[in-house]
């Protein structure tokens, strides 16, 4: 993919949809400034044996490459870095704690950075999907992210409102139709996706650095 994008004038553009969510926007350019010290992520969603098989790939090493992490967690690992930065060296737990027989990949993951300033908790055998939460400490602050709504030191900042397409959960984001939206603009304009392979790359590293951890520090490239 990378040799035909350097060969090619047409664009890719990756949804990390995210990005684009109001809380995201705003908390981005709060930080723009101040130094972050640390980041920490959680995802707590729910998906059962329906939900796997419903397509062929789900679940499949072979065709998914893993479970939750490259499925649901990475737009979170999206996030941590694109708000604090991408750790160099990981250390990493996976498991399959409640489908054992049904996938044959990981429903649970705990990644550590080595200074462990970046921190993610990821699980798929939740009761029920709850909202992302995303914790960020400055020198003076800790900063919290959770749907649209910013706390700053306890302090709430209400956003607008999460623009969800039909049948979106607010789990998945509101980002969607803003970051189709960019994206043909910029075709349009002749100007460059922010969100480019270069640029998504950034969190599949973190994933594929934490399959490859087994519990070990391992450096993230």
């Amino acid at each position: 993919i990378e040799n035909v994008c350097n060969n090619s004038k047409a664009q890719l553009g990756v949804c990390y949809q995210n990005r684009y969510n109001p809380s995201t926007i705003f908390v981005k350019e709060y930080l723009k400034d101040k130094i972050v010290k640390s980041i920490y992520g959680e995802l707590k969603w729910h998906r059962d044996e329906k939900y796997y098989s419903q397509a062929y790939w789900r679940g499949k090493k072979q065709f998914e490459g893993g479970g939750g992490l490259i499925n649901q967690a990475i737009h979170t690992l999206d996030l941590m870095q694109y708000l604090y930065k991408v750790p160099s060296q990981i250390k990493a737990e996976i498991s399959n704690l409640t489908l054992k027989g049904i996938i044959d990949v990981e429903d649970n993951a705990l990644v550590l950075s080595k200074d462990d300033d970046f921190k993610l908790i990821a699980s798929n055998s939740s009761n029920k999907d709850y909202p992302i939460n995303i914790v960020i400490r400055t020198e003076n602050e800790i900063i919290k992210i959770e749907s649209n709504k910013v706390w700053i030191n306890e302090k709430v900042y209400e956003c607008e409102k999460l623009n969800l397409l039909p049948h979106t959960k607010e789990t998945y984001g509101g980002g969607h139709a803003f970051i189709i939206n960019d994206f043909y603009r910029c075709i349009k304009e002749n100007k460059k996706f922010s969100i480019d392979l270069f640029e998504a790359s950034k969190s599949l590293k973190i994933v594929l650095a934490s399959y490859k951890s087994e519990g070990k520090e391992i450096k993230v490239e």
